[in-house]
């Protein structure tokens, strides 16, 4: 991958941000609390294959994450990409997700990718042994669709949704019409009480969603994709009262 360009994205990372130049146009999808933001469009060679990949990436710092993005891609000739990052921070611990997807030519194939990471950074508030919480969480999304028939170039989604977490059953799930989420929350198969494993749906295409949680906080990455779609994301979350 082309170090340049990750250097550049290294600069925008406290929002969306794409090397178009091009203002975006925003739809309304069916559900009334999700905004999906459209960015240039893709403009690729009509004879080229394509292929799709994604990965799930548990580093330290974010340029570790960008270090093994770039490794990953060394072969690949970046054309366009979408970064976010999203930073939990007190005066002990900054908990970190982070969320990529670019396109570019390798080997004379079309290549979508979709990275997401976390950092290994605790969340610092207590995890409860028992009891359930429902996280009014909040998503951001980067995605690429339609890869296979008529792309029309990188997009962002952001929406609110409820997931539910029961620390006593270690259990994660919730989600809304779109985005759907059901796995392990805490320390049940893990080596952290805070980890997250689940799987996911975003527009029925799967994936899955990496993070932390405790009584107070959530957060986490994911990433997904199929031979048409590939995304990448993160979420945030208090409890339903706060």
């Amino acid at each position: 991958m082309n170090t340049k360009s990750i250097t550049a994205l290294l600069l925008c990372l406290t929002a969306a941000c794409s090397s178009s130049g091009t203002s975006p146009e925003t739809e309304t999808p069916s559900t009334s609390d999700v905004t999906k933001v459209a960015g240039q469009s893709i403009v690729l060679d009509s004879g080229l294959a394509t292929s799709t990949r994604t990965k799930h990436i548990s580093v330290n710092t974010i340029s570790d994450f960008y270090a093994q993005i770039s490794s990953d891609n060394e072969d690949l000739s970046l054309i366009n990409s979408r970064a976010h990052n999203l930073v939990l921070s007190d005066t002990q611990n900054k908990a970190s997700a982070y969320a990529y997807v670019g396109y570019g030519i390798e080997d004379g194939e079309a290549v979508f990718f979709a990275n997401s990471g976390l950092n290994n950074a605790p969340l610092a508030t207590s995890t409860p042994a028992s009891g359930a919480v429902t996280f009014n969480t909040r998503y951001e999304i980067e995605e690429i669709t339609n890869i296979t028939t008529a792309p029309h170039g990188i997009t962002t989604t952001t929406g609110i949704m409820d997931l539910n977490v029961d620390f006593g059953n270690n259990t994660i799930s919730g989600g809304n019409d779109l985005f759907t989420v059901d796995g392990t929350a805490g320390s049940a198969g893990n080596n952290s009480d805070q980890f997250i494993d689940a799987d996911i749906t975003w527009r029925g295409v799967e994936g899955n969603l990496y993070g932390s949680v405790t009584g107070s906080d959530l957060l986490g990455s994911f990433s997904g994709g199929d031979d048409d779609t590939v995304y990448a994301g993160i979420i945030t979350g208090v409890p339903e009262s706060e």
